[in-house]
């Protein structure tokens, strides 16, 4: 996650997290639809198993840490799970919605699930700016 090495700030580390799920160079339908095969095949084949183990273990480590440094234990680790379980959601609609789901409205979802605990104020505005600038800077230069 080169996006991550640029994040500064806890919530700019959350952001990262919501920006790298929804890169457009990945967050498109073909690429939902080999995550949704796999995830159908996790109860059956423990290859798949263990991706979806690693994955949701980082998903976890990426996010646990910089919630926990601005919200109590219990509402990082809640947090840290609605995300998740709202990134998964995204990525199904994603794959499965005859007209898709754009990235404009998965920040939108991803947004809501934020302000259940986090305040909308000018610190967390900035993060999630600065680093969706910063990811669109980073597609360029990978695109080059």
């Amino acid at each position: 996650m080169l996006l991550l090495g640029e994040a500064r700030t806890p919530l700019e580390r959350v952001y990262t997290v919501v920006e790298t799920n929804l890169s457009p160079t990945s967050f498109r339908p073909e690429v939902a639809h080999a995550w949704i095969a796999l995830c159908a095949g996790v109860p059956h084949v423990p290859a798949y198993q263990r991706i979806q183990t690693v994955i949701y273990a980082r998903m976890r480590s990426n996010l646990i840490g910089p919630l926990r440094s601005i919200l109590p234990d219990e509402d990082a680790a809640l947090m840290s799970d609605l995300l998740t379980t709202a990134i998964d959601g995204i990525w199904l609609r994603c794959g499965l919605s005859l007209g898709g789901v754009t990235q404009q409205e998965a920040r939108a979802q991803l947004e809501v699930v934020l302000d259940a605990r986090l305040p909308d104020d000018e610190e967390r505005r900035a993060a999630r700016a600065r680093m969706l600038k910063v990811a669109r800077i980073l597609i360029k230069a990978w695109h080059r």
